[in-house]
């Protein structure tokens, strides 16, 4: 063999020998993890497995076991993330597919969970892990039937599957087969003693049956089966507490605490529990105990610093932190000090302060979470919306679903008059956390203000489907239902509020509402009158109890009681309002003037007087005042979109249609989704400037929201601007539905007349023509329906 010949061949040797030892490795961590992983030593196992992926970081095997780990120590995003590595490497690994579908189950993501499923199922239909997800999947979509006979498959398969057979007996708990559930729990148990999940679900069961003994008896035994977790304790803990056993509820959470006494959760939730038994003294004075007898837990102190603040004990608070600062510096703990005094005197209206001790923070830790977080919060009370946002885009980045960082985000674009990003960002605040009212309430805000009440409305109904008592939902939707006259959904709203709360004012003043609004007005003061029993200063009742009077044609007794209000709350604005519409009632017109300008006065940022005000300054034939007075309502309010549009419906009034053309398209601008807005600029666009180019399209265009539209009024709308763009069975449909709703209106009549003599119907024509023009009320249009009845009547259908 030549020399070169010889050297290649032991070259390649080497690579042969190198390239088995390697493999050889890969498999020996792999086995070694393996039996770790089974052990329970997950640590160790963990270490093995990264050994694996240092030598060859595309082992799908390594991250499936990887993914396994981090669910186990519930690290839900780190196993998302290394079941997703597992799939990608392998798409025909079945486990990683499987684990990934759990983790988006229980995230909430049951489409994405179901690709999962089905990929597996595709190649495999008799997978029984597989067929178990899909049938926890189909249980979720309410899809019963199928989730059965997925889960009798997988037990046919498997007969003993402890995830089938405790997902059988749940559905058939949702059935009411709570018998037949209790049975194949019991049994599933006998087979399978150390499954906690099967436990579990017999635990839901023996509640429902009030069996109390085999609840313990398995709490108990949970203890007993993971000795060292607190979570079996504190589940024990709680169900004693809930039936009266507080002194054992109290025994176990001490257990709890001396078999871990570093463990802050623990102590925290047994403090919990002696607030509810003993009062917030006795557990403060535990609390405190234990922090006295451990100086250096910060974590301890900051716990207690923190029950300070909630009871209001703000200046102790202060002196753990600055006793914190003083001692650590600028360790992680004094700073972490520094960043909870930041929180604190911010909330005491110290912002200089707050500020400066945040700077401290971020001068070392740059993405330090609770300095950026408060930094954004005084920069949003400042109005300095770049810093604010600089900020909260830092902290999305690494939690881009904080609630908190999302909503402050969404002011702040509010500030800037991003309308459309605001409810973006809400709507992303609300799929973070969809059962936390916070971000529902602020949407809605932020949509009633835009003049969009319908979609207030229905942000407030997404929020009752997931929380049905939640007391400011309830109130703002009745607010906005009373302002849509949506009588019908106000009385659901009171009988919602009467069952859910029956011991609360808001029923009884929301049923007060409905009997007014129906013209009940003495059975309206019965209810508005039980509703200041429960509470005599709340001032929504004594508003409406005076509005109840003003329509009983009793001013005094209306007044009196406003009078009333306002001398304990005299920057009431709605009760400042009402008040001038007594003295109207009653005749005395300067006061009513009067009164409103003294509502400007005390509220000047509140929108309502000031278009009040022209309100009656028009009607005195001041126009003039009247557009005066919503122009320096609109500057004052930060151009409120409630002012702006009464000014673009006042200038279209007295004929300025290029002013009202600039307001209308402003409020459109900020508020997308104004349909007051769109719905009279359409018309202003199709009724006087239909001959400017591009008006009947752009009308059109605005007016095809109004598709499927509950408002009578808005449909005739849609239906006069498709007539106008010459969609006349379209027109003729929608304002055939609009006449329906609105009944005899002049307006509406003449535009379904204009319809029908467009499509030849002579008869109907005549018949709605004439009704509107037999009403002396003037509308735009009355000279054409005029020239149309008079052909018709002469027997002549050219226009």
């Amino acid at each position: 063999m030549g020399r070169e010949r010889y050297f290649a061949f032991l070259f390649s040797c080497v690579l042969l020998v190198a390239g088995c030892g390697k493999e050889e490795r890969i498999q020996s961590y792999l086995d070694r993890g393996a039996t770790l992983y089974e052990q329970g030593d997950i640590v160790k196992a963990r270490l093995e497995f990264k050994n694996v992926l240092q030598i060859d970081p595309k082992n799908a095997r390594a991250w499936l076991m990887i993914a396994r780990i981090e669910e186990q120590n519930r690290n839900w995003k780190k196993a998302y993330n290394a079941y997703q590595k597992a799939v990608e490497l392998d798409p025909a690994n079945h486990e990683a597919r499987i684990g990934k579908g759990k983790l988006l189950l229980a995230g909430g993501e049951p489409e994405m969970a179901l690709a999962e499923a089905e990929a597996v199922l595709a190649e495999e239909p008799d997978e029984p892990d597989a067929l178990v997800l899909h049938g926890a999947i189909k249980r979720r979509q309410d899809d019963l039937d199928t989730a059965v006979a997925d889960v009798q498959k997988a037990l046919s398969l498997q007969p003993q599957h402890t995830e089938a057979l405790g997902l059988l007996a749940a559905i058939r708990v949702q059935q009411g087969q709570v018998d037949e559930a209790k049975t194949l729990l019991e049994t599933a148990v006998e087979a399978h003693p150390d499954s906690i999940s099967l436990k579990q679900e017999l635990v839901r069961v023996y509640e429902k049956r009030g069996n109390t003994t085999g609840v313990l008896r398995l709490l108990n035994e949970f203890v007993e089966q993971q000795p060292k977790e607190f979570s079996p304790r504190l589940q024990l803990a709680k169900y004693l507490a809930a039936k009266g056993k507080t002194a054992q509820a109290e025994a176990t959470l001490r257990a709890a605490v001396e078999a871990s006494p570093r463990d802050l959760q623990r102590k925290l939730m047994l403090v919990q529990l002696l607030t509810e038994v003993k009062g917030p003294d006795a557990a403060t004075a535990e609390l405190e105990g234990w922090a006295r007898a451990s100086p250096d837990d910060y974590d301890l102190s900051f716990a207690l610093a923190q029950r300070y603040r909630a009871g209001g004990r703000l200046d102790e608070a202060e002196k753990i932190y600055r006793t914190a600062i003083q001692r650590e510096g600028k360790s992680p703990n004094g700073l972490k000090a520094r960043a909870l005094l930041a929180a604190l005197l911010f909330g005491e209206k110290k912002p200089d302060e707050a500020l400066a001790l945040a700077e401290e923070v971020l001068a070392e830790d740059g993405e330090n979470a609770q300095a950026l977080l408060l930094r954004a919060a005084v920069a949003l009370q400042r109005e300095d919306t770049d810093q604010a946002v600089a900020d909260l885009r830092r902290l999305l980045q690494n939690d881009p679903g904080s609630v908190r960082v999302l909503r402050l985000l969404a002011q702040a674009h509010a500030l800037r008059k991003e309308y459309s990003l605001a409810q973006d960002t809400l709507e992303k605040a609300i799929a973070a956390a969809p059962k936390e009212p916070g971000a529902y309430l602020q949407l809605a805000e932020l949509r009633a203000k835009s003049g969009d009440l319908e979609g207030a409305a229905q942000v407030l109904e997404r929020l009752l489907a997931q929380v049905p008592d939640n007391a400011s939902a309830q109130t703002a939707l009745a607010r906005i239902e009373l302002g849509r006259h949506d009588i019908d959904a106000l009385e659901d709203t009171a009988e919602r509020v009467l069952t859910t709360r029956p011991e609360h004012p808001l029923g009884y003043y929301l049923k007060g509402l409905v009997l007014q609004a129906r013209g009940d007005l003495e059975s309206s003061i019965e209810q508005f009158n039980t509703a200041l029993t429960k509470n005599p200063k709340a001032a929504e009742p004594i508003i409406a109890l005076s509005r109840s009077f003003l329509a009983l044609k009793q001013p005094e007794r209306a007044r009196e009681r406003l009078v009333q209000l306002l001398d304990e709350n005299p920057t009431n604005v709605v009760a400042l309002n009402l008040l001038a519409e007594i003295y109207l009632a009653m005749g005395e017109v300067p006061k009513a003037q009067q009164q409103l300008e003294s509502a400007v006065s005390l509220a000047p940022t509140s929108p309502v007087a000031y278009r009040r005000l022209a309100q009656l300054q028009r009607k005195g034939g001041d126009t003039a005042a009247a557009l005066a007075t919503l122009q320096s309502g609109i500057q004052a309010t930060s151009r409120s979109g409630i002012l702006v549009l009464a000014l673009g419906a006042l200038q279209q009034e007295v004929g300025d249609l290029k002013g009202a053309t600039a307001a209308y398209e402003e409020v459109l601008k900020r508020y997308p989704q104004a349909d007051a807005a769109a719905n009279n600029l359409a018309m202003l666009l199709v009724n006087n400037l239909a001959d400017k180019p591009g008006s009947l399209s752009r009308a059109l265009e605005l007016a095809k929201r109004f598709e499927g539209s509950s408002q009578p009024s808005y449909l005739d709308t849609l239906g006069w601007v498709e007539f106008k763009n010459g969609k006349l069975e379209e027109a003729v449909r929608n304002l055939e539905k609009a006449a329906k709703g609105l009944g005899p209106i002049s307006e509406s009549q003449y535009h379904l007349g204009m319809v029908y003599f467009a499509l030849g119907r002579k008869d109907d024509a005549k018949e709605q023509l004439s009704s509107a023009l037999s009403s002396d009320h003037t509308f735009p249009g009355k000279g054409e329906a005029a020239r149309a009845l008079k052909q018709l009547q002469q027997g002549r259908t050219d226009k």
